[in-house]
């Protein structure tokens, strides 16, 4: 099992080509406090959003602050969310929500974007999220945001046909793309490795046709997939 040294290690190498000093937390509870405290700290507090449960805070912060977060974000104690950069990345992630569709269907979406990734060669990184599933794909060089654009729809497109194929309404699947040009300073993806803030459950890595890993053997699928792809 990984330390959590060694987890910060992976979560920075296969989310290096996001923004090094933005991010989103999301918590429980930390309030206006944890506000003073963060800014006495040398943090820029950009905005609040304070909702029954959950606080979420888009903040600036130096390097030290960023791993101390992670840090928390590995111990279960809030959600650490990053900022695809907004010109090139080498990670590309498809975010499908069950918003108006089963649970089963969503899996159906999130299997086909997987399938059709790998006829494409490309080993892909599924993992559980609050509403649905992440696709992760990390590329071996950083790739101008435009284009990674027009391959994930390309992705799409070939799902959504399949979807029709099966009479399925295509009008109810939601599949955000990250990133998308123009939205990467406003839109941020929760990373790997914690307890969704809301719904309280891992994020756990899915196998197609073989099934859900735990936690602990999602952390060794990851550090297998991040030496796989670096």
């Amino acid at each position: 099992m990984f330390s959590t040294g060694q987890k910060l290690a992976l979560l920075k190498k296969f989310y290096s080509c996001m923004k090094p000093n933005i991010l989103k937390l999301e918590v429980n509870d930390f309030g206006f406090d944890f506000i003073d405290i963060m800014r006495k700290a040398g943090v820029v507090v950009d905005y609040v959003d304070f909702k029954k449960d959950i606080h979420k805070y888009r903040i600036r912060v130096s390097p030290a602050v960023y791993d101390y977060l992670l840090k928390h974000h590995i111990a279960q104690n809030g959600n650490v969310c990053g900022y695809f950069d907004d010109y090139a990345n080498d990670l590309l992630c498809f975010n499908i929500d069950n918003r108006g569709m089963s649970q089963e269907e969503t899996y159906l979406v999130a299997e086909y974007v997987y399938i059709y990734l790998k006829l494409e060669n490309i080993l892909p990184l599924m993992v559980e999220s609050g509403r649905g599933y992440h696709i992760w794909v990390k590329l071996g060089e950083k790739q101008n945001n435009e284009k990674i654009y027009s391959f994930s729809r390309r992705i799409v497109g070939f799902v959504m046909d399949c979807l029709k194929d099966q009479n399925i309404d295509t009008e109810k699947v939601f599949i955000t793309l990250y990133p998308t040009p123009g939205y990467t300073q406003g839109y941020s993806l929760r990373l790997f490795g914690s307890k969704h803030i809301r719904t309280g459950e891992f994020s756990r890595v899915v196998l197609p046709g073989i099934g859900i890993l735990d936690e602990n053997e999602s952390w060794r699928y990851f550090g297998e997939y991040v030496l796989k792809t670096n």
